[in-house]
């Protein structure tokens, strides 16, 4: 069975790396050194192309399982790139193994990426899973361009922690070279190291849907990793909020820091610039003199006309105009909102805790029900709040002065640069809830004018207030999150399926066992072997079967597992070249029983044709396994066969 082949198409491609076939629809992967395309199976048509701009080493990609429209690129630096085939390979999400706080000096040599089942909440319990953010108005995006600051929603589709709580979780397991371990991010919301005791992978694989992974060296050396944690929907709830979190204390930090940077500090630094002009003395006492006397003495009616001007006057009430309003936008509509989820989301991440401490992890006494990093961080949260709201009153005061003032600095400018220019009569009669105009025009000078109280507090206040909930909520990360969750990966020690010393991986599947076709070095000579390796149950040892095959000078193969055959039963098809003549590919089909491992029918060779049914020049370099048979490849042509069988 499983021994006739029927040659399907001759692909002609440009100078590649590697394709990579779609499980699902009949499409593959062109990896280039520069590009990474999609192409249609049937004609090779391309549909979409993505180009490689600085992104690091490219070390492989796979398909998405599900549904096969999306792909991923990974890459050496941990950088995980996905894309969607179906809208010409726009780029879909950047996920990173390696977590910030963490080392980036790593060299990912194999990566997966796969879906898990979370497990649910029992019905009459999800009644009680209410999040209250939900209900709360949308957050916004602040953009920023050389005029001003715009208010846009922010795309809640790229906010994870809002992902269905039905959905599959979505596994990106990679493996350092450097270090041996494996990186993990969950649901790109958490990234860990878990150590492996594997120096070189050959590829991960994912075994079923329950979380269950196999690393395979290059040596033959297989591991397994079980992740416990899936079977907990507290452990999902846990990872979702600790990511809200710290996704909010870096929206916290960014906003504020542009508060600092593109409001405040242009504003005082123009300030100072035209106030350093004025060599007559302080130039808060001057301005009061004129408010009292209406006198301009000579030297500061030649720092207006000249070091202000209509130009600069302008200059300054741009500055400042959009320092006190965009200031109060941003308090208003994305500092206090973020403050509010954060505390939400704070509480909620208590009760988590308490239910893991009660069902998972136990207590060491009573007073660690509550975690203390927890309450620290609300407390943290409360106080930026109440920071943030005070600010918001003050400075809704300061704009109002700061209206009052600009009407009449524009007067007193004027009136030294346009000798004809006259007030408007309304000014002077003009009243607010501060009493008369000259008071006003006091406070502002007083409070405003050089150095306001306002940006003092919002510098000396709100940046540590961030830091110090950006500090707690990465502690708690590191003392809880990680801890469990790593507490919950299960990593099996590594077995060597191969006795002997001199093995080299050639492919590898996983289903119910692992099944790898390797390069076998004896002293009798060179052969290929295929090996299976059924998981341990409980504390059991593997289960390894091996057959060594029929054939020699072996250097590449695939194996096949072809749909609908037993799961005893596999294709292996190599390609064989002995330095002597051209390579040829052969074909056989494998099957094993629980304790015999035997080989079915003889090898067969692949005749690379043409559509005319005729042999053509081809020399082949690599074979790799379709969605229902095989491709045998040259350095610019891929034979595709399908099983007929």
């Amino acid at each position: 069975m499983f021994d006739k082949w029927q040659f399907k198409r001759l692909i002609k491609l440009p100078k590649h790396r590697g394709v990579v076939w779609n499980p699902r629809l009949s499409l593959y992967l062109v990896l280039g050194d520069k590009t990474v395309s999609v192409n249609r199976a049937i004609d090779g048509q391309r549909i979409a192309a993505v180009n490689l701009r600085g992104d690091g080493q490219l070390i492989g990609a796979q398909w998405e399982l599900a549904e096969g429209k999306l792909f991923a690129l990974f890459f050496g630096n941990g950088a995980v790139r996905i894309y969607d085939c179906a809208t010409g390979g726009s780029l879909r999400e950047v996920v990173d193994l390696v977590d910030e706080g963490q080392s980036a000096d790593v060299t990912v040599d194999t990566a997966v990426w796969s879906g898990a089942q979370w497990a649910q909440f029992r019905q009459e319990y999800k009644g009680l899973n209410i999040e209250i953010t939900k209900q709360l108005p949308g957050m916004v995006r602040l953009v920023r361009d050389a005029k001003q600051l715009s208010v846009v929603p922010l795309e809640t589709g790229k906010l994870r922690w809002l992902a269905d709580p039905g959905k599959d979780a979505a596994i990106f397991l990679g493996h350092d070279e450097k270090s041996g371990d494996y990186l993990m991010t969950v649901d790109g919301l958490l990234s860990v190291r878990v150590p492996s005791g594997i120096k070189k992978m050959h590829k991960i694989l994912r075994q079923g849907e329950d979380g269950t992974f196999v690393g395979v060296g290059a040596d033959g050396t297989v591991q397994w990793v079980v992740l416990r944690f899936l079977n907990s929907a507290l452990m999902r709830e846990l990872i979702r909020y600790s990511g809200q979190i710290r996704f909010l204390c870096s929206y916290l930090t960014e906003n504020i820091n542009m508060c600092k940077t593109d409001l405040i500090e242009p504003y005082r630094q123009f300030l100072t610039r035209i106030a350093d002009a004025y060599e007559g003395g302080e130039l808060a006492s001057r301005f009061r003199d004129i408010i009292l006397s209406g006198y301009i003495p000579e030297d500061l009616e030649d720092w207006l006309c000249n070091s202000i001007g209509d130009k600069n006057y302008k200059r300054w009430k741009q500055l400042s105009t959009r320092m006190y309003g965009d200031l109060n936008n941003v308090l208003a509509l994305a500092v206090i909102p973020a403050c509010e989820r954060l505390i939400l989301a704070a509480e909620q991440l208590q009760g988590i805790h308490k239910g893991l401490k009660l069902q998972e992890f136990g207590l060491a006494s009573p007073q660690e029900f509550e975690s203390a990093e927890v309450t620290e961080l609300i407390t943290g949260c409360q106080a930026l709040l109440h920071a943030s709201l005070e600010l918001v009153v003050d400075l809704n005061r300061d704009t109002r002065l700061h209206a009052i003032f600009a009407d009449w600095f524009y007067d007193v400018v004027m009136e030294t640069v346009d000798e004809d220019y006259k007030r408007p009569q309304n000014r002077d009669s003009h009243q607010d809830c501060y009493g008369d105009r000259a008071l006003a025009l006091d406070q502002y000078i007083s409070h405003c004018w050089e150095n306001s109280e306002v940006w003092t507090r919002f510098e000396r206040l709100l940046p540590q207030l961030a830091a110090d909930a950006d500090i707690s909520a990465t502690k708690l990360d590191h003392i809880y999150t990680r801890a469990w969750v790593l507490e919950q990966v299960h990593v099996t020690s590594p077995v060597r399926a191969c006795d002997v010393d001199s093995v080299e991986v050639l492919d590898v599947q996983a289903c119910n066992k692992v099944i790898m076709v390797c390069r076998v070095q004896t002293k009798e000579g060179s052969g290929a072997t295929v090996v299976t390796v059924e998981p341990p149950i409980a504390d059991a040892e593997p289960v390894l079967q091996s057959m060594k095959l029929g054939m020699d000078h072996v250097i590449k193969a695939a194996l096949v597992l072809p749909e609908g055959a037993a799961d005893n039963t596999a294709v292996v098809v190599a390609l064989q070249h002995s330095g002597q003549q051209n390579a040829s590919v052969r074909a056989s089909c494998v099957q094993f029983g629980a304790h015999v491992m035997h080989s079915e029918h003889s090898w067969e060779e692949l005749a690379p044709k043409n559509e005319a049914h005729e042999p053509v020049a081809f020399l082949p370099v690599h074979v790799s396994a379709t969605r229902d048979g095989v491709a045998v490849h040259s350095d610019t042509d891929v034979a595709v066969f399908e099983n007929i069988t």
